[in-house]
């Protein structure tokens, strides 16, 4: 789908502002689309959530984000997508500046990104966007393989979930 509308740019403009993945930002047009294709590597989006889901982890934002950008930033360029609900803060915007990652409008909706654009691959805070999945398009998931497997939302998918890091698994190792 996404060729038929990336051969028009007309229609791929009127799409991209209907589904959200287009913006106007300072009098200056950007979109999803642009971002991700300015990218010689796939694209990893992470998806955010509230500072208190965040808050009841043993591990923190940072540690958290550290992680991906060790494992993950040589492969993929990293997107930050947050909680419509819950903008970044300056410390959090500074974070991804000197870390090289583009944030994306929390009012985006996760599940275009996921069915709509190629090459899109996503990460985060366990979140029903990832429903909408492809299987292997989970990369990495900031939850323990035991608290999935025991979050009744998923039992139908849990194929979604088979090549998944666990960061929360692989941080309580070290």
């Amino acid at each position: 789908m996404y060729e038929t509308f990336n051969k028009d740019a007309n229609l791929k403009s009127k799409f991209e502002y209907l589904f959200g993945t287009r913006w106007s930002n300072n009098g200056q047009e950007e979109s999803v689309a642009e971002l991700f294709e300015k990218s010689s590597k796939p694209n990893l989006v992470i998806l955010g959530t509230s500072p208190s889901v965040e808050d009841s982890y043993k591990y923190n934002f940072e540690q958290t984000m550290n992680f991906v950008i060790e494992n993950y930033s040589d492969t993929y360029d990293i997107f930050y997508k947050g909680h419509p609900a819950y903008p970044s803060n300056d410390e959090r915007v500074d974070y991804f500046n000197k870390n090289n990652i583009v944030e994306l409008p929390g009012s985006t909706p996760a599940e275009i990104l996921l069915t709509f654009y190629p090459d899109v691959y996503t990460g985060g805070y366990l979140t029903t966007t990832f429903l909408s999945a492809k299987e292997n398009q989970i990369i990495c998931l900031f939850s323990t393989e035991e608290e999935l497997n025991n979050n009744s939302t998923y039992s139908g998918v849990l194929n979604l979930f088979e090549n998944t890091t666990f960061v929360f698994d692989e941080l309580a190792k070290n």
